[in-house]
């Protein structure tokens, strides 16, 4: 298990079920903290067309070349997974090496899920 899965689960365990999202990112930002590992929160990115910015979107949290996006659905759904690509495409010229997707369950029965996704060019 890696520190960011182990981060996950004793943020888990501490605060238990039930909380949004913000709850559990700003308790992962805190032992991010505690452990003195580097990561940057909420990077809002432009997305752009035709040079034009069109929109902005949020990330959750940037650490150590990977995107993390923190979820509390019931599990990690296939649009997470697309978003966190499309987010991962902005973010194409910055050292971006992979995403993962933290899904804290709504229920004290279930574990926190994992999802990883490389980074990959993909055409949408």
């Amino acid at each position: 298990m890696n520190e960011l899965e182990e981060i996950a689960n004793e943020v888990y365990n501490t605060l238990g079920a039930g909380h949004n999202k913000y709850i559990y990112q700003r308790a992962i930002e805190i032992e991010l903290m505690l452990r003195n590992v580097p990561y940057s929160e909420k990077i809002t990115l432009p997305i752009f067309y035709k040079d034009f910015i069109v929109s902005w979107v949020d990330v959750d949290l940037v650490l150590g070349g990977v995107i993390v996006a923190i979820r509390t659905e019931k599990n990690i759904q296939e649009e997470d997974v697309n978003q966190l690509e499309r987010y991962m495409s902005l973010f194409s010229l910055h050292d971006i090496k992979a995403g993962l997707i933290i899904n804290f369950p709504q229920k004290k029965s279930d574990e926190c899920e994992f999802r990883y996704v490389n980074n990959v060019e993909r055409n949408y």
